[in-house]
């Protein structure tokens, strides 16, 4: 699998053009939304991608973990050599899109423990604040979750599948 479309790679590149640029008139932080989401299939890593360096555009920058979460650079050709387990390397998920900017991702990996708790929780943040017709669309039904009865459940429907128990707004199972 390509690790990087022309349209990410586009994008990354943007990013870092559009960081230089913000820096050179402030001092505050460059907080885009990560662009990818790469991860070890075979073994530990996570990496939210960011932006690319423009004089390098294989050196990357993002939220990275393979034991912690840490902000930093990483080499995609690095990445391109690592083979976990099974012979598997670093993938990209396909399925994926950013619920938050990088240091929302940061924050809550800090607060969560790691990247992929952090993601879970941008993602049901991000999906109890749709209005129900609009979760309905994506659920594929407008029924209430079944572990906690409520129609607002951020639970519903995140990969087809219910993990809930009334945990998920603080509701008795």
């Amino acid at each position: 699998m390509q690790l990087l479309t022309e349209e990410h790679r586009a994008k990354l590149l943007d990013n870092g053009r559009a960081r230089e640029r913000h820096y050179e008139r402030s001092d505050d932080i460059y907080d885009p939304a990560p662009v990818v989401k790469l991860f070890n299939a075979g073994g530990a890593g996570v990496w939210l991608i960011a932006w690319a360096d423009p004089d390098e555009p294989e050196r990357l920058f993002g939220l990275c973990e393979i034991v912690e979460p840490e902000l930093g650079f990483v080499s995609l050709r690095e990445l391109r050599g690592i083979q976990g387990g099974f012979g598997l390397g670093v993938e990209r998920d396909i399925h994926w899109s950013p619920r938050g900017t990088l240091m929302e991702y940061a924050a809550k990996a800090r607060e969560t423990g790691d990247i992929r708790s952090a993601d879970s929780a941008l993602y049901r943040a991000w999906f109890a604040g749709l209005p129900g017709k609009e979760r309905a669309e994506i659920t594929g039904t407008d029924h209430p979750c079944p572990d906690c009865g409520a129609d607002d459940c951020p639970a519903i429907g995140r990969f087809g599948a219910v993990n809930c128990q009334g945990e998920a707004q603080g509701r008795a199972a």
